[in-house]
């Protein structure tokens, strides 16, 4: 073999190796970029869920609130039916 074939085969061998080091590196950076997106879905989906939570312990003190009113205008309603009526026997 001459030195010309000795140092094309050499760079042959040279590009395919940085051609097998930037596919191995393209490969990692990849799935460390899946890795973290997993990560984030995950992160978001426990602060979703948390969320869903508190809205939840939110409309059932919404709905407690909205009994104890309803209770308190039918109170109020029974109030004034009696108020009307003793102002009717006055007159």
């Amino acid at each position: 073999m001459d030195e010309t074939s000795v140092t094309i085969n050499g760079i042959w061998f040279t590009a395919a190796i940085f051609a097998l080091i930037a596919v191995v590196l393209v490969v990692i950076i990849w799935q460390v970029g899946s890795a973290l997106r997993a990560r984030a879905a995950v992160s978001r989906e426990d602060a979703y869920r948390k969320l869903a939570d508190q809205v939840g312990d939110a409309q059932a003190r919404a709905g407690d609130d909205l009994s104890r009113l309803a209770e308190d205008v039918r109170d109020m309603k029974g109030r004034i039916i009696a108020m009307e009526r003793m102002m009717r026997e006055v007159d």
